[in-house]
């Protein structure tokens, strides 16, 4: 009803309208709030006025006018809909004549909008890591079509640069094709790269706290303790038990560093390990001497030895709800 759900101007309440909560915009005209409906087709939304800015690090990008209310529909991210192959193509043929300025945004398992050519303001919204805009899939009510909206995380003040998380996806397969694009976003949580970091985040969390020996030039393994990561360097630092923190690359293709999971022994093994270290003590070592680990980097920088603990089985990601963006422009 009219002043209700999606009729209302509040965004509580408008969350309570199911076509909104489904990701699906309302018929015009089969809708019960009928011209007060705030989840009509994007084509009849009113957008904010918006204005397009040089930045100082990222190239062009968007600020508003006005004041955007938190859940407002900002903009509708358009382009040219094509096939995954023909972008794919296209890609390839953009890197081949060096470009660096790329907007395809994932719509689907086979589709993408490129907005190279054709497009409007939306194609210059930059991305942040602390953005106050998200990337929306919806689907039309009239049309069937999955389109994209560019909506307010939170309330936007007038001059406010616009922003959304690219959530970067490589189009390369290979592993040495891929490119990685820099972040500078400049928040204060920013990670220092444009690609997407769910398996970044959960490997980052998984070895914070963990104890590993790591090789110096002397030739021996120092015993260290994982404290945290770098984002922006993309580096682990560690603190030594002899003393000392570093920031060290443990993720390094090459494997120039040699580093070693320490396995923390189980009861059942506890007295062999107790033996082996006094048996150590005997002959001037020391119970930290046991070599008891569990990964060793190889050349390709992976872990070799067969008793890694098993990965996660990893989520799967809720295509429906989230716009990524194949290749960013900055």
């Amino acid at each position: 009803a009219p002043g209700r759900g999606c009729g209302s101007s509040l965004v509580e309440e408008q969350e309570t309208c199911i076509n909104r909560r489904m990701f699906v915009r309302c018929c015009a005209k089969l809708c019960p709030c009928g011209k007060a409906c705030r989840n009509k087709e994007f084509n009849l939304l009113k957008m904010p006025k918006l204005r397009p800015f040089l930045t100082k690090a990222c190239g062009w990008g968007v600020r508003t006018k006005e004041r955007i209310p938190k859940g407002a529909f900002v903009v509708e991210y358009v382009g040219e809909v094509v096939s995954d192959a023909e972008c794919e193509r296209r890609m390839w043929e953009a890197k081949s004549r060096e470009e660096k300025n790329f907007y395809m945004m994932e719509i689907s398992a086979d589709k993408v909008i490129d907005a190279r050519h054709k497009a409007n303001i939306s194609r210059l919204i930059n991305s942040s890591c602390q953005p106050n805009c998200r990337s929306q899939k919806c689907v039309d009510a009239s049309t069937g079509e999955v389109r994209v909206g560019i909506f307010a995380l939170r309330d936007i003040e007038p001059n406010e640069e616009l922003s959304y998380n690219y959530q970067f996806q490589h189009f390369a397969h290979e592993e040495e094709l891929k490119t990685s694009f820099g972040c500078r976003c400049g928040a204060p949580n920013c990670i220092g790269t444009l690609d997407s970091t769910v398996k970044k985040r959960e490997q980052v969390a998984s070895f914070t706290g963990k104890m590993i020996r790591i090789k110096w030039t002397d030739g021996k393994f120092h015993l260290a303790k994982i404290c945290g990561y770098n984002w922006q360097k993309q580096k682990y630092a560690v603190e030594y038990e002899s003393g000392g923190t570093e920031e060290v690359n443990l993720d390094d293709p090459k494997g120039k560093i040699k580093y070693k999971f320490v396995k923390k022994p189980s009861s059942k093994k506890n007295t062999n390990a107790s033996a082996s270290a006094s048996a150590k003590k005997g002959k001037g070592g020391s119970a930290g001497d046991k070599d008891d680990t569990i990964i060793v980097k190889g050349q390709d920088g992976k872990g070799d030895e067969e008793n890694i603990p098993p990965k996660k089985e990893e989520e799967g990601r809720l295509v429906a709800i989230k716009a990524e963006v194949i290749n960013p422009k900055c």
